[in-house]
């Protein structure tokens, strides 16, 4: 039989019993698959134009009644039982890599007869892979580029992709494959702002545990597995000898240390954003799928991960989305006192993104949409809500079975549900207890951090105001809360422009004590505690 794929316009051969995944693998088309396509997410539709299969339990679930007539199913589930033109939508695929960022830098001046030299430096994360390509003789960054890490197809999460991984050598490969050829592409389009007789000598890859596992051709699986150690904690320095193809074999790869559990180089490359070889007490969250926790206090220094999961990304949030054009990023009252949505690009609003939940939920709770225990409600009449805005808040507020949902746009297109605050709930829980066991085992009080380092690529979009309300990071005055952005990156960047970094990295890993959570008592007794708001 044969199946037409819109708007690729990619006509394939198929057999009776195909999967639909496995003829979007065949025709090299990567959708997203949050909940490594098991079903459970919903959140990759598409619509069988004709020769629709019938839709399996979990499709009766997931889908209304109104659209499976539509003919639309989820290219996890179907199953192929006929010819069929099938559309598939660009909201399901995986985004494109996104333009690259010139810099102000000049590509730095060099003496007679000397050959320019660059070095890169990337920080290789859950959701986004960022490169920047630095000219070594002057310092000077020249362009810098993101893209999402294509692992996304096996999962959002870093325990969905390490299961694939674990199955056999050829998933392993498989899955390492999707990293690598990430990664090469990055490289490749940051070169090209290189002048022809340049050179690229080293890369500094500041990428969480499981990423340098990955990168070094080991399998990850031991950290998921009691009791969560990686295989190596070393940096480790090899000729690149064809693992990244448009670099010259002798290029030097430099992964940073792991720290323990799902800690890596990122976190090692925080630290040196950050200047944590200083006398004074400073928290670091690096905001992600798998946030990082570091503490300092009297020169010691203590890391921890905090299983955000994907949520804060908003791969597990019903109508979440990447940091696109349309996303909902914020939401904030017009001097009138009516709410104004804002989206990224000003575009008509497809979704939520990472910083848009924090301040919807935020907004919400404020007004007592939702409770202190995370229900969502109608206000109540003691709630500190003027009349235009209860009545909007109730208009907007639907029915969703035995519970409620959020309609955020006026058509209900884009809306937060129960599931999504829970989501959320369980996120904020795990940062807060991490913090809060780090502060216990530096006996140092939340109080007397000096300075509150905010990192990760979306939460430098995140006001503090709406940080500090949702207690999300310990109450210190604003002037304490820094926001650093991609640390990661640029930690790594600085590593890879002055050498004596690098051992000073390698250093403070060494010298920090890792605290793994996973399985601890006083963890999940602390975690339940913190679940309310």
């Amino acid at each position: 039989m044969r199946i037409h794929l819109f708007p690729d316009n990619i006509s394939i051969l198929a057999r009776v019993g195909d999967s639909l995944l496995s003829i979007l693998n065949q025709s090299h088309i990567d959708i997203l698959l949050p909940c490594a396509g098991n079903g459970s997410c919903g959140k990759c539709p598409v619509r069988f134009l004709n020769g629709a299969p019938p839709a399996d339990a979990v499709e009766q679930v997931m889908i209304s009644a109104e659209q499976r007539k539509l003919g639309y199913r989820l290219a996890c589930r179907a199953i192929l039982t006929q010819d069929a033109e099938i559309h598939i939508p660009e909201s399901i695929r995986l985004p494109q890599s996104l333009a690259i960022q010139p810099t102000n830098s000049k590509k730095g001046t060099l003496k007679k007869g000397e050959k320019p030299v660059y070095v890169l430096a990337l920080d290789c994360g859950t959701t986004t892979l960022a490169a920047a390509l630095i000219h070594k003789q002057s310092g000077q960054t020249v362009a810098v580029k993101h893209h999402f890490n294509p692992q996304a197809v096996f999962g959002a999460d870093l325990i969905s992709r390490i299961a694939t991984a674990a199955e056999d050598e050829k998933s392993l490969q498989r899955v390492r494959q999707k990293l690598l050829d990430g990664i090469n592409e990055l490289f490749t389009d940051l070169c090209r702002e290189c002048p022809p007789a340049a050179s690229v000598t080293r890369v500094i890859c500041a990428g969480n545990a499981v990423m340098n596992h990955f990168i070094r051709n080991v399998n990850p699986l031991p950290l998921a597995q009691a009791p969560f150690e990686p295989l190596f904690t070393e940096a480790m320095e090899t000729e690149n000898d064809g693992l990244f193809p448009v670099l010259p074999k002798q290029t030097q790869i430099v992964t940073l240390p792991n720290a323990g559990g799902f800690v890596g180089g990122d976190l090692a490359a925080d630290l040196i954003r950050a200047k944590f070889d200083s006398d004074e007490n400073y928290l670091l969250l690096d905001l992600g799928t798998n946030c990082e926790v570091a503490l300092q206090n009297r020169n010691r220094i203590f890391i921890t991960s905090a299983p955000a999961g994907p949520a804060l990304e908003g791969a597990s949030i019903a109508c979440g989305t990447q940091a696109v054009p349309g996303a909902i990023d914020d939401i904030l009252l017009t001097e009138e006192g009516r709410p104004q949505l804002h989206t990224i690009g000003d575009e008509p609003a497809v979704g939520i993104c990472g910083s848009g939940l924090f301040h919807i939920i935020e907004f919400l709770r404020r007004y007592e949409v939702i409770s202190p225990s995370g229900k969502m409600e109608i206000p109540p009449q003691k709630a500190p809500v003027s009349d235009p805005l209860r009545s909007w808040l109730q208009q907007r507020l639907q029915a969703d079975g035995a519970v409620w949902r959020f309609n955020l746009t006026e058509d209900g297109s884009v809306f937060l549900t129960q599931k999504d605050i829970r989501e959320f709930q369980l996120a904020r829980a795990a940062i807060r207890t991490a913090w809060l066991m780090l502060c216990h085992q530096a006996d140092c009080r939340p109080d007397e951090l000096n300075t509150i380092f905010i990192a990760g690529a979306f939460g430098t979009f995140i006001r503090p105001e709406t940080m500090l309300s949702l207690k999300m990071i310990p109450k210190r005055p604003l002037s304490n809360i820094r926001f650093i952005g991609n640390a990661a990156l640029e930690g790594a960047r600085m590593v890879a422009t002055n050498p004596a970094l690098y051992e000073q990295c390698s250093k403070l890993i060494k010298q920090s004590q890792f605290l793994e959570m996973a399985g601890r008592e006083d963890f999940q007794e602390l975690f339940i505690e913190q679940m309310n708001f």
